[in-house]
């Protein structure tokens, strides 16, 4: 008997220590592994709203010191561990935490680390300042038309996993992804230490992190030797002479283009229509190449896309019952507008359901 109660009391004292051993925060398990049949630790996965605002404060600094976005930085995530993200990954973040924030009007309590393989922007030339940084030269952005596209942006960056190389304000500026990223920052640092928002955002020429320029540097000669080799004759051939009198056959064929039909687009559901609710606007585009497609709702510019099917998803909830103004344009190379459409909708209340709840 006393040998059975000594065991018993030798099992309790190693389950009690094995318990021990499992507490969170001890080095039992690597973070983030799951033990068989529990739920994966995802706390080094988020950080928190409080994380996300000091990671804006540390971004302005680094905006206002240079001029410039570090490549890399640190936030600490939930379970109280630092963690490197890259420059993508703080655009992803700042983005996502205003759109939540936006939303729910309070900073949220935790952001996630997503998408994990985001993709930096493809830098256009306009979008590497030369010179030395002028703090004191920019220009200023409307902060409700800046806000206004953080939820189209998360979105974005969600279905592609890359981030959006510039944006098109209302007025038709365009704003590229460093200066994006900044005002991101900007707003983020405001909205929390200081509790409010400026009506504008003034964003000098920021330079892209030095990774960006880096893959832009790196693409731009390959580019540029694609089409050197694509306009330069093969061997022999600049040598050779077309036969006498084959010279007018020849030259016409050469200049022929590619025959396109003239530019049309269907808008579904059709213009004139009563809509009412969330409704998956269509565009059905035919004729040259196109590039992006811009939506807008009475003069306000709502998303950009250039992935066919055209579509757009328009809550006519907040709007006021009556007639509205749908702006599709088709962009296509080097940005020629090729149709700029605006048709009118009627917006009616949604049905209300018995009881004068609505639906």
């Amino acid at each position: 008997m006393l040998r059975t109660l000594v065991a018993v009391f030798v099992l309790l004292g190693l389950l009690a220590g094995w318990g021990c051993a499992q507490t969170p925060g001890t080095e039992a398990a690597p973070p983030g592994e799951a033990q068989a049949g529990q739920l994966p630790d995802l706390s080094d996965q988020a950080v928190t709203g409080k994380a996300v605002a000091d990671l804006a404060d540390f971004i302005c600094g680094c905006l206002n010191d240079g001029g410039t976005v570090p490549d890399w930085a640190s936030v600490q995530t939930v379970n109280g561990r630092p963690r490197r993200v890259s420059a993508a990954e703080v655009f992803v973040l700042l983005a996502r935490t205003v759109y939540l924030w936006n939303s729910s009007g309070e900073l949220p309590a935790t952001v996630p680390i997503t998408p994990q393989d985001v993709n930096p922007p493809q830098l256009d030339a306009e979008d590497v300042p030369q010179g030395e940084f002028d703090p004191e030269s920019g220009r200023e952005i409307n902060t409700e038309d800046f806000l206004g596209w953080c939820a189209d942006t998360v979105y974005w960056v969600d279905r592609l996993h890359t981030i959006p190389t510039a944006v098109w304000l209302v007025d038709g500026e365009r704003l590229s992804a460093t200066e994006y990223l900044a005002g991101l920052a900007i707003c983020v640092q405001y909205g929390y230490f200081e509790g409010d928002l400026l009506d504008y955002i003034f964003l000098p020429a920021y330079a892209p992190p030095q990774t960006w320029v880096k893959a832009f540097e790196a693409a731009a000669p390959e580019q540029v030797a694609e089409e050197e080799a694509a306009a330069e004759p093969a061997a022999g051939e600049e040598a050779a002479a077309a036969p006498a009198g084959l010279e007018e056959e020849l030259a016409p064929e050469e200049e022929q283009q590619p025959q396109y039909p003239s530019p049309t687009l269907v808008l579904l559901p059709e213009p004139g229509k009563q809509v009412s609710g969330v409704v998956d606007m269509l565009a059905v585009y035919s004729g040259p190449p196109a590039d992006y497609v811009v939506f807008g709702v009475d003069g306000r510019t709502k998303t950009i896309t250039n992935a066919p099917p055209y579509t757009y998803r328009w809550d006519t909830s907040a709007l006021a019952p009556g007639s509205h103004a749908f702006r599709a344009r088709i962009y296509g190379e080097d940005d020629a507008l090729l149709i700029d459409q605006v048709s009118a909708y009627t917006v009616v209340p949604p049905n209300p359901a018995p009881g004068g709840q609505a639906k």
